[in-house]
């Protein structure tokens, strides 16, 4: 048996195709009927492949959708639509959580070994490619400090911090800076 595809996260995957979902609201709205068809059907394709790449952004990004739609349909006093929220996204939150574990324990071993990276250099980061040369070197640290860590199992190479912001933080923002008023050498 030939098994292909990316192996990627599927969170690119994902987002592509929740981009599309507001769409699939607006036509739904409207008063043509092979429209309001199309649009369920295109709504029950996108949420199979979403929960089928088990994406736990897609998935939270079509139910903050369903969301919305149904706080801009329904008008419900201020009061029941904060707890309503309040209620969803922690049952959310706590089953996309539960959705990959360990996954997510990975993210957050990378973001704790993250933020001892910013705690050193918080000003000037470890410049153009400084996460990917420096974060094994606090992973390690991480390991030699807590020898029994539950994330031992899921240490791994990391090339990327999984988090665009962290990632800026950690590159030299100064020479970003610094080039921004020289013109360009051409």
């Amino acid at each position: 048996m030939l098994v292909i595809g990316s192996f990627d996260n599927p969170a690119g995957f994902s987002s592509s195709l929740c981009a599309g979902l507001p769409f699939c609201f607006i036509f739904f709205l409207q008063n043509s009927n092979w429209k309001r068809w199309a649009s369920l059907m295109m709504v029950g394709i996108i949420i199979s492949a979403v929960l089928l790449s088990e994406s736990r952004a897609g998935a939270l990004s079509i139910i903050s959708a369903v969301l919305l739609l149904i706080f801009i349909r329904i008008e419900r006093h201020k009061i029941w639509k904060t707890a309503i929220s309040m209620i969803v996204v922690s049952v959310m939150l706590i089953g996309l959580y539960s959705l990959k574990k360990d996954s997510a324990d990975g993210r957050l071993l990378i973001w704790r070994c993250s933020l001892e990276m910013i705690k050193e250099k918080p000003l000037l980061g470890y410049g153009y490619g400084g996460f990917k040369a420096n974060y094994m070197n606090f992973q390690a640290k991480y390991f030699e400090e807590n020898p029994d860590s539950n994330y031992s199992m899921l240490a791994d190479n990391v090339n990327r911090p999984f988090n665009e912001y962290i990632l800026l933080i950690t590159t030299d923002r100064q020479k970003i800076i610094h080039q921004k008023g020289k013109p360009s050498k051409r």
